[in-house]
């Protein structure tokens, strides 16, 4: 078979379907975006904006009237992919503390009604990431089997030393006894 000769059909290059089928994937890359980037907070809850591209050290502490992130009801904006909004509750709830009390033959029973909320000011964020987590798991889990290795050792050591206490006692009582009369 001769493919010299062999015509192959020309496939349009642009024009207006690839134009359009480029604008329409643009157009929907931009849309998803733009849906993805507003966050919607209730009535009576908070928010806080959680950034996975500040890193921040395993132990800090970090209030949210420091760092001024707390977002109050309403609509808000964010970047997609990269924040991440944790919405909490700021509603007062009611506890109920109860104690009993007064003698055997008369029980009063005492009950308390507090209304509680959280101050969205004073709220910590305590930031981790997922490697710090293990690392702190794995440090935890070296640290009691050390504990525990320490423990067996302090085991031992008090088993060795009551055996050693008891072997020189009996050793005390053999060269104290009085000698018989024949063997000495």
């Amino acid at each position: 078979m001769n493919f010299n000769n062999m015509k192959v059909p020309k496939v349009p290059r642009g024009g207006a379907a690839s134009s359009l089928f480029q604008l329409g994937v643009l157009g929907s890359a931009g849309l998803y975006a733009a849906a993805n980037s507003l966050y919607n907070v209730e009535g009576r809850h908070g928010a806080i904006m959680s950034n996975c591209l500040s890193v921040k050290k395993l132990d800090e502490k970090t209030s949210v009237s420091d760092r001024g992130i707390g977002y109050p009801e309403g609509t808000h904006i964010m970047i997609p992919w990269f924040e991440r909004p944790i919405i909490y509750d700021v509603r007062a709830r009611p506890r109920m503390l109860e104690s009993t009390s007064g003698s055997c033959d008369l029980q009063v029973k005492i009950g308390l009604r507090v209304l509680t909320c959280p101050v969205p000011d004073e709220l910590l964020l305590y930031i981790h990431n997922a490697s710090q987590l293990i690392t702190q798991r794995e440090v935890a889990a070296q640290e009691a089997e050390r504990t525990e290795l320490l423990w067996k050792k302090a085991e031992q050591d008090k088993r060795s030393a009551i055996i050693k206490a008891q072997g020189e006692a009996v050793k005390l009582q053999q060269t104290t006894r009085p000698s018989s009369p024949g063997g000495g």
